[in-house]
């Protein structure tokens, strides 16, 4: 990350091919998805709030397995914290923005819910 583009041995992926700015950059090797948790746009007010978002996703993720509902998924995923960063990292899924039944694509401008089967999952484990 401190290194010069033309230095770096893995080169990141653009933001905007893999669902926006937030969270840090982003990259791909094989099938997992790393994204890096800095504040990199200044959306979180420092590195530290970033970390601490990077640890809700992955308390939100571990949330959702927990609740052993059978028509809701979620990808592999592991956190890492080294000296004070954080790494988020999940397996790749076949999935695009037209894939989405339920959520945002767009930052939370407009919501995607039209289907039943998905709405009822989401109730199920509303807290």
């Amino acid at each position: 990350m401190f290194l010069c583009p033309g230095r770096r041995l893995i080169s990141f992926v653009s933001a905007i091919n893999v669902g926006g700015r937030a969270g840090g950059p982003k990259f791909v090797i094989g099938n997992l998805f790393f994204k890096f948790a800095v504040d990199q746009f200044g959306y979180y007010g420092g590195d530290a709030n970033a970390a601490k978002a990077a640890g809700h996703e992955f308390k939100s993720l571990t949330q959702l397995l927990n609740c052993q509902h059978v028509n809701l998924h979620v990808p592999l995923f592991a956190l890492f914290t080294l000296y004070g960063k954080r790494l988020l990292v999940s397996s790749v899924l076949p999935i695009s923005r037209l894939s989405l039944v339920y959520g945002s694509n767009d930052g939370g401008k407009t919501l995607q819910a039209e289907n039943a089967e998905a709405n009822a999952a989401m109730l199920s484990v509303e807290i």
